[in-house]
């Protein structure tokens, strides 16, 4: 027999017995890397089920196990480096994020993180840094919402380390691009009061009241800034009109109640008659006493001196007929209520005596 078509037989019973086995062994290796792919996005599932139970260590074992199966190891790492710095576990997590930003310089989600952690480990130059990159940097989705969002992050952090004017340059920025949502307007608005621009801060609110003229936090925080800008009259009417729609925190029933006694208190007050401005100087003269009275003994020697010498004067009558005299006991009450805000907590009424007094004062 020729041996040529022998080999080609044999040849071809060896193809024909290899395709199988290749074709077996393909479906075999498909079927395990599907079978890894299912486990990884299982236990990716668990990871992100575990960090919203607050269970941030068991997410950091389950994404790690989720990337041991992953063919991308790279899909698990952002999850991974949430659920670290949900555990406290800074470092790791800034090591897996500097893989991500050694890849994407300009991702905003991995930026956002590493100014989270600089701010977490108080590295200022490094969160203004990471936070401005997660701003100007690119976003999968809600990219407006998103930058907003690492801004007021930023603002809150510098607010906590006492730097205003840098916060303030973040929130001025921040307040340029408002959002429709009168609770995030409000948010930055609150910031901005947070930071000591209580006039910005009335502006801005002002812009949650256009949109919803009943949202009760923009109503109280409208009080406060008022109050803070010296308008005592719009402080009462804000908390009145927040106050119409939920009660009011201690604090801001606090403000309403000095701002309405500021009101009734302050002899300077446009639109009184010249009695009425005698008899608010007798009030505030008699309030400021009874405050100083709860110092103690030994306090305020020589503002007791100088009271000494003039209460007996202090009444309506001659207050009336000796302008002179009026004006020397409103200056005197002043210094008074200066003394005794030194030694004794104002109550509300003191509180209001001591806004009303400030401008009188010939001490400090």
């Amino acid at each position: 027999m020729d041996p040529q078509p022998r080999r080609r037989t044999v040849v071809l019973a060896v193809v024909l017995g290899v395709v199988p086995f290749f074709a077996a062994v393909n479906t075999l290796v498909g079927t395990a890397r599907a079978r890894r792919q299912q486990l990884a996005t299982e236990w990716g599932d668990r990871g992100r089920r575990d960090l919203a139970a607050g269970q941030a260590n068991a997410a950091v074992d389950d994404y790690r196990t989720a990337q041991e199966y992953a063919r991308d190891g790279n899909v698990y790492r952002m999850m991974l480096a949430e659920a670290l710095v949900a555990g406290g576990h800074l470092n790791e997590a800034r090591a897996q994020l500097q893989t991500l930003w050694a890849q994407e310089p300009g991702n905003g989600a991995v930026n956002r993180l590493l100014g989270r952690i600089a701010t977490a480990q108080g590295d200022e130059t490094e969160a203004i840094r990471a936070y401005h990159a997660a701003i100007d940097g690119a976003w999968a989705s809600s990219a407006a919402e998103a930058r907003r969002e690492a801004r007021l992050e930023l603002a809150r952090f510098l607010i906590r380390r006492g730097e205003m004017t840098m916060a303030q340059a973040e929130l001025i920025a921040s307040s340029d691009d408002l959002p429709s949502d009168p609770n995030e307007i409000v948010e930055t608005a609150a910031l901005l009061a947070q930071a000591g621009t209580p006039q910005r801060a009335l502006a801005v609110v002002r812009k949650a009241l256009k949109v919803d003229a009943t949202h009760p936090r923009a109503l109280r925080l409208a009080g406060e800034t008022a109050f803070a800008l010296g308008d005592y009259r719009q402080a009462v009417h804000s908390l009145d009109e927040a106050a119409a729609r939920t009660p009011l925190e201690p604090s801001d029933e606090r403000v309403r109640k000095v701002s309405r006694r500021v009101l009734t208190l302050d002899p300077q007050a446009g639109g009184i008659s010249s009695r009425a401005r005698v008899r608010r100087i007798a009030d505030d003269f008699r309030i400021a006493t009874a405050w100083l009275d709860r110092c103690p003994p030994d306090a305020n020697a020589d503002v007791k001196a100088r009271l000494a010498s003039t209460s007996a004067k202090a009444n309506e009558r001659d207050l009336v007929r000796d302008p002179d005299l009026a004006d020397a006991t409103l200056a005197l009450a002043a210094d008074v209520a200066a003394a005794a805000g030194r030694c004794a907590f104002p109550n509300e009424e003191e509180a209001a005596l001591d806004l009303v007094l400030k401008p009188h004062r010939s001490v400090e």
